[in-house]
Order: structure tokens, then sequence, then C-alpha cells
């Protein structure tokens, strides 16, 4: 941790100049390596040293509908444009969006149904960030969990792809061998993550986070955990090699498969 945070450090200076240590003690952050995503550039930070770039720290106090920004420090200045990179919201109580399933028809024209995300907002809890036991058939990509800090998100979802379809042509396999056992008998496949199996995943990701950045016990407004109950219900607990060994084969004894009639052969 201090060994990397020294060196975004030395990257910083090399990248402004030793001698514009004004701009330097302006970029060095206040807060622990990894709180914030880290920035990985070559260019970035010679760009703030340019002569015609100023970085200003202070906050903003009001903007004029002219395009006059006023700081805190008194000084106002017209700008031609105005970017509000003000983050996203990351996560929150509002974790899933409604998701409805209508059963009649009536349903659908009046806008009830069954919201089958509502008890997932408060404390979702997933098997590798892709089930969870209360949802038999449905697959999630990036979901609770599986986020890698500073990481590419291709590579968590090209993962839990592999795996979602290696269960699904299990799935296959099953409905193909009733099919040639009892061809007028058709059959639809529900597999679900076992709680048990679910409990102790998401035990083990809370358990290693403990202590660290992502775990939310080290106070630095991390943009990972819910600012309303400081936990992190986001980010993987290991590094990028970590969730690639976990994915990388389908434990089925952790899943349950059932087959049930279907109405029809669709």
């Amino acid at each position: 941790m201090y060994s990397g945070a020294a060196l975004c450090k030395a990257n910083i200076l090399r990248g402004v100049g030793r001698l514009n240590e004004k701009l330097y003690k302006k970029l060095v952050p206040n807060y622990p390596l990894g709180c914030k995503r880290i920035c990985i550039s070559n260019s970035y930070y010679p760009a703030l040293a340019r002569p015609h770039v100023d970085v200003i720290r202070e906050e903003v106090v009001s903007v004029s509908p002219e395009g006059y920004i006023s700081t805190s420090d008194g000084t106002t200045r017209h700008v031609d444009v105005i970017i509000c990179a003000t983050g996203y919201e990351q996560m929150t109580t509002h974790w899933f969006n409604p998701v409805k399933i209508f059963v009649k028809e009536d349903e659908i024209e009046e806008g009830d149904g069954i919201d089958v995300t509502k008890g997932l907002r408060q404390d979702p809890n997933f098997y590798l960030g892709i089930m969870t036991d209360t949802l038999p058939n449905m697959f999630f990509i990036y979901g609770p969990y599986s986020l890698i800090p500073h990481f590419s998100a291709v590579f968590c979802i090209e993962y839990q792809m592999n795996w979602i379809v290696t269960v699904l042509k299990r799935m296959r396999k099953m409905v193909a061998g009733k099919l040639e056992r009892n061809r007028d008998q058709y059959q639809n496949v529900v597999v679900c993550v076992k709680e048990s199996a679910q409990t102790d995943d998401v035990r083990n990701v809370r358990d290693k986070m403990k202590n660290t950045i992502h775990g939310g016990s080290v106070p630095c407004n991390a943009w990972n955990v819910d600012k309303t109950t400081g936990q992190n219900l986001t980010t993987f607990s290991g590094a990028a090699k970590d969730f690639w060994w976990k994915c990388r084969r389908v434990r089925f004894q952790d899943l349950e498969f059932n087959l049930t009639p279907a109405t029809h052969p669709g």
C-alpha cells in the first residue's frame, strides 16, 4: 500500500516537474491509494503543467448565466464551456431498477406485476455477482461483489459470460436427454444457486474486504462504499486472477437443477 502510494507520488512529481512544487502539492491526494479511481496515464500530469492550464482547488461558489464562475477565494473567471464531471451513483439503495414480471394480460395494461428486484436493493446477496437464490433462471452481468477495482470490466464480464454459457449448456443437455426418452414430454429446466453456497461466497468476499479501503473501514469517502450504510456491495475482494480462478469452472454442486413440465413445446 505505502510503496504503491510512493510510486504514485513520484509519478506526479515526474509529470509536473520537480521545480513545480506548488502544482505538485495541489495534485497529491489527501486520501489513501485506491480510495478513488487510479489515473493510469502518461500524459495527464504533464498536460496539467502546461503554461496555459490552471489547476484550481477552491470550491465553486456561484455560476452566472453569462459564464462567470466565482470560487471561494473571491476570484471570478469567465469560461466558454463547463463540464460537470461530478461522477455517478455507483451504488446506493437504488442498486437495481424495478424489474417486473407480468403473469396476466390485465397486469400489463394496468402496470401491475411482481417486482422481482425489490428485495435485492437493500442488501443484494449474489453468487459470483451472477445469480441470487431468489431469482431462478436469471443471470446477471457485473452484479454485486464482482467489480474488480482498478481493472478492466471486460475481463470480468467475459469470464462471467463463460460461466453462464456453461450452465446453459448443462440445462440444454438435460432437456435433450429428456426428449430422447419421451418425445411427447417437453420439459423446462429451472436452475438456482443454493442458498448455502451463496451465503458462503458473500461471507468470504466480505471477510476479505474487512480492514481495507474497499471494505469501508478506512474513512476516505470511497466511491464504491454506500454512504448510508457504510457497506461495499460493489467490488470483489481479490485481484483479477482470483476472480478468474473462481469463474474458470462451474461448481455444479453449488447449483440446483429441476425439470418442470412445459405448457407447450416452445
